[in-house]
């Protein structure tokens, strides 16, 4: 059942498609294409444009040359959103929060998001090495969201690697394809960087899902079982507060490394730490340059 927060969330991202002026077929965002829309452009001589029924007589009076003109209008677009999403093992590790169902979350609300804007969701899902990937086609119906958001609640993360991930970003078209990249992002530096090359030139939004509870340890002196990150496996361990500083540390390096990859791009993911809050996920991703 979704709640009102979460149709909040939904609707959100429904307004940033909105405002994402971008090329394609007849839809609901603003376009360069002239036709008849309802937002007027601009004017061109009939000769250009002959629609004897847009004649704009007071533009055409002021004309030295006695030029017919005729008022063009911003022809509406649809687009193709496109949902990239990492369903690697590292997905399913458990600190203080479960991404897996945030991920889940944040899929059905790209598909609402197309839907109330009256364009097409397709996603791809990449798992790691030797799991298979989940596709679907650029579909538009009423249930999209709450489909889409099901299946990625009963899909399994599974195995390791990024290369199923860039394989399926480098099949999404650039042009009229708005994607949001979710992940973990529980991978090299170097990977990402591979990752967003090959994303280079997309209207890209990555969503950086992040979990508390794997960025520090409990410094409490006792034997303690700690997860690896990227992939679940647990040590057990005897924890002390020296140890418990050099994990804090070590992660949140890691996690500087990869902001400063992002940066280097040129982008700023949107962070999500153990839960969505929605207002600011809201004003992030309006305010948020893609």
């Amino acid at each position: 059942m979704t709640t009102a927060a979460e149709f909040a969330l939904f609707d959100a991202i429904a307004y940033r498609l909105r405002t994402r002026a971008t090329g394609g077929r007849p839809g609901a965002h603003r376009g360069s294409q002239r036709g008849a829309g309802a937002r007027f452009a601009d004017t061109a001589p009939l000769l250009m444009y002959p629609d004897p029924r847009r004649i704009d007589l007071r533009r055409s009076l002021r004309d030295p040359f006695g030029t017919l003109h005729v008022r063009r209008f911003e022809m509406p677009l649809d687009v193709t959103v496109h949902g990239l999403m990492d369903f690697s093992a590292s997905l399913a590790v458990t600190g203080a929060s479960d991404r897996r169902a945030l991920a889940a979350l944040l899929g059905g609300a790209l598909a609402h998001g197309a839907v109330r804007t009256g364009d097409r969701f397709a996603l791809s899902v990449a798992r790691g090495e030797g799991a298979a990937p989940l596709l679907r086609p650029p579909l538009r119906f009423a249930g999209l969201a709450a489909e889409t958001r099901s299946l990625l609640a009963d899909l399994e993360p599974a195995g390791q690697g990024i290369a199923t991930l860039v394989e399926l970003a480098a099949e999404i078209p650039i042009r009229r394809t708005p994607t949001f990249l979710v992940s973990d992002f529980e991978m090299p530096p170097d990977g990402l960087a591979r990752l967003l090359t090959v994303l280079e030139g997309h209207a890209l939004w990555p969503i950086w899902l992040r979990d508390s509870g794997l960025d520090r340890v409990s410094g409490r002196f006792g034997l303690c079982d700690v997860l690896d990150p990227e992939t679940g496996a647990a040590r057990t361990l005897l924890m002390r507060p020296s140890y418990a500083r050099a994990y804090a540390q070590a992660r949140a390096k890691r996690n500087a490394e990869i902001a400063t990859v992002f940066a280097a791009f040129g982008r700023r993911p949107i962070e999500v730490v153990d839960r969505i809050d929605v207002e600011s996920f809201a004003t992030e991703l309006v305010t948020e340059s893609a």
